[in-house]
């Protein structure tokens, strides 16, 4: 999400041009994510691994849901984007923010809240 009005646009754009260069995804979903790049669902690491192959295979007509409440993080990762888009908080601070949310909310979960 990038609001209307920022002034990041394009920095923005070049970065997800960036992040999302196969090679990058390859990485990022090589650390125990699905890949949501076909290019990278096809490469040898997932083709190759019985582990992995399964998700890939059902990747073009599975849906995913997170195994949390997912929910709460999720709100605040856009709260904190637009904070950052918009000028109203610095990067640091806001991601520091995110983090502390995502602790609670994982701390919250493992004893059964």
């Amino acid at each position: 999400m990038l609001v209307k009005h920022s002034q990041a646009q394009e920095l923005a754009r070049r970065f997800l041009e960036f992040a999302y260069q196969d090679r990058y995804r390859q990485q990022f979903c090589e650390l125990g994510m699905v890949p949501e790049l076909r290019a990278v669902a096809q490469s040898d690491f997932f083709q190759n691994s019985p582990d992995w192959r399964i998700f890939v295979d059902i990747l073009p007509d599975g849906k995913f849901i997170p195994l949390m409440n997912w929910e709460p993080i999720e709100l605040a990762a856009e709260q904190m984007l637009y904070k950052v888009f918009t000028g109203r908080q610095e990067p640091k601070a806001a991601l520091d923010e995110l983090a502390a949310v995502m602790d609670r909310e994982v701390a919250a979960q493992q004893s059964g809240r």
